[in-house]
């Protein structure tokens, strides 16, 4: 997109969607009008998707430092409290750890495969149990990963 203006209103509807749909219109607008977005693009679009399920189960923060994922959950998360301590026991010896504040700790597992284009992937199933999207997309969790990276270089 060479023109700055219109790229920031991108950027606004973007932040500003509410739903799948409107971020599915958004990306079909912008493939309407300059073509197959670049991998940033593709990655910002996945995580608004990914904001729009946090929000929907009750997930006030995902921040990611180095090879660990935290998970700040709201006090009235739509996650069953049993189902998670399964989560967390099942998989304590890889990092997992559950805080009373409402924090979901884990390591991440080292990048297992590398596609044709040279990005890692990371399985992010072991951990699926926060949300359907985040759970079974293994993409958008790579991707939200990748531009979290991204982001603090």
């Amino acid at each position: 997109m060479p023109e700055e203006n219109q790229r920031l209103r991108l950027y606004k509807k973007i932040a500003g969607a509410t739903s799948e749909a409107a971020v599915a219109e958004v990306r079909a607008e912008m493939e309407d009008r300059y073509g197959a977005p670049p991998d940033a693009t593709v990655y910002l679009l996945e995580a608004s998707m990914v904001r729009l399920e946090c929000e929907r189960i009750g997930i006030a923060q995902v921040d990611r430092k180095r090879t660990e994922v935290h998970i700040r959950f709201m006090e009235k998360a739509a996650i069953e409290p049993q189902q998670l301590m399964r989560l967390v026991a099942r998989n304590a010896k890889r990092g997992a750890q559950f805080t009373p504040q409402g924090l979901l700790s884990f390591r991440l597992p080292r990048p297992e495969r590398r596609s044709s284009t040279g990005d890692s992937r990371i399985d992010c199933r072991p951990f699926a149990c926060a949300g359907e999207r985040i759970t079974q997309s293994t993409e958008s969790c790579t991707r939200v990963s990748k531009l979290s990276s991204a982001t603090r270089s």
